[in-house]
């Protein structure tokens, strides 16, 4: 049969629609692909016009509810957890970014300082999604800010093993062993984290942890190198330029470095670490007496954090009160009893969500170690957990 040429026409433009058509659903999964990674190496870089790309590409795709979360994770990564929260909270509950959204929820809580709240997303989020790795992560992340150290480890591995090449949980663990006094464990997890894909705020963090154990150790060219890589981030923070001071004093210039270390720290008069820091170079520096004060205003601003008072106790031991050591020896000793007890007490709420009396209980042993704002949370968790809502 011979089809008429006007027939031929229409047939032709059908054939070329359905191969258009065919071709854009094709192309669709490989465009939404594309946007989502390159959606991660904006977010990586920090890069705002990429970002602004990447979002315009997912919503291009598809796929609004990803670019809600995407402008809610630039926000988040710049320091503004409240708008970032109400980024996730628009997302519907419909949308195939759900599961993420509430993830991202979940981070700006804990970012906000809500913790158990945000321990709470996390919790029914990892009902639905044991490997979860970011819910993973943010579960370890809360245990770490409770003080749970020991039960954060087992997450913050999961979390590893599950993004391979993401440096974050890595970077936590290294945090997490730094405070279990476990240093060259460390220094192994910060390596590999610093190896590894991490957001900017995050490598820097790394990058800082690393280089004060190699000051710590008096590890010149390691210092030297990890400074270098730290100069590259624009706006040096406080710690970055008390690094700096500390490096000078392992290059010779122990004066001019004690003196910036001092001018920077009753700058920023909020951060522990730095009034540790002064403590800890007054000490090397054979000023114990000078040493205690600075000590002391740490444990001031972290009540729970055993490794001042360790270098307190020496600070009195070397000054000559040897009766004030033996007492701050002794509260040390409580405090890391009453740190195993928070971490057993944490076990008994997972068994018992229900139960408000082992979350009473971890709120008065956190009254004992200084920290109030820990034991409120805990009996705003107990009142919920009476009213079913663990």
């Amino acid at each position: 049969m011979v089809i008429k040429q006007p027939v031929r026409l229409v047939v032709i433009i059908l054939m070329l629609g359905a191969l258009a058509l065919g071709g854009w659903f094709f192309l669709l999964p490989v465009s939404l692909k594309q946007a989502r990674q390159a959606a991660a190496l904006a977010l990586s870089d920090d890069n705002e016009a990429a970002l602004e790309r990447a979002r315009n590409s997912l919503l291009a795709a598809g796929a609004p509810g990803e670019a809600q979360v995407l402008l809610g994770r630039m926000f988040l990564q710049r320091g503004q957890p409240g708008r970032a929260l109400d980024m996730a909270r628009k997302v519907g509950g419909a949308d195939p970014a759900q599961a993420d959204a509430r993830v991202l929820a979940a981070e700006c809580l804990l970012v906000l300082g809500r913790t158990l709240e945000a321990g709470d997303a996390f919790q029914e989020i990892l009902k639905l999604q044991p490997d979860n790795a970011d819910a993973l992560l943010g579960m370890a992340a809360v245990w770490y800010d409770l003080g749970a150290l020991v039960r954060a480890l087992e997450p913050a591995e999961k979390a590893a093993s599950l993004r391979v090449n993401d440096g974050r949980p890595l970077r936590l663990l290294g945090s997490i062993h730094l405070q279990l006094g476990e240093r060259f464990v460390a220094r192994e997890k910060l390596e590999q984290a610093v190896a590894r894909q991490m957001p900017p705020s995050h490598a820097r963090q790394a990058l800082e942890q690393l280089l004060e154990l190699e000051l710590e150790e008096g590890r010149l060219s390691e210092a030297t190198t990890l400074q270098a890589r730290l100069a590259a981030f624009q706006a040096a923070t406080a710690r970055e330029q008390a690094l700096a001071a500390w490096l000078m004093e392992l290059q010779g210039d122990s004066a001019e470095s004690l003196a910036r270390l001092r001018a920077i720290t009753e700058r920023e008069i909020r951060d522990p670490t730095l009034w540790r820091w002064l403590g800890e170079a007054l000490l090397r520096a054979g000023k114990a007496t000078e040493a205690v004060a600075p000590l002391e205003k740490t444990l001031q601003l972290e009540p729970q954090a055993p490794e001042p008072r360790h270098l307190l106790a020496r600070a009195l031991d070397r000054a000559g009160q040897a009766d004030k050591a033996r007492q701050v020896r002794q509260d040390l000793a409580l405090l890391e009893q009453r740190l195993k007890q928070l971490t057993a007490l944490n076990a008994k709420v997972d068994e018992n969500p229900l139960d408000p009396a082992p979350r009473l209980e971890m709120a008065t042993v956190c009254e004992t170690i200084g920290r109030p704002d820990w034991a409120r949370q805990w009996r705003e968790s107990a009142a919920k957990g009476r009213a079913g809502n663990p």
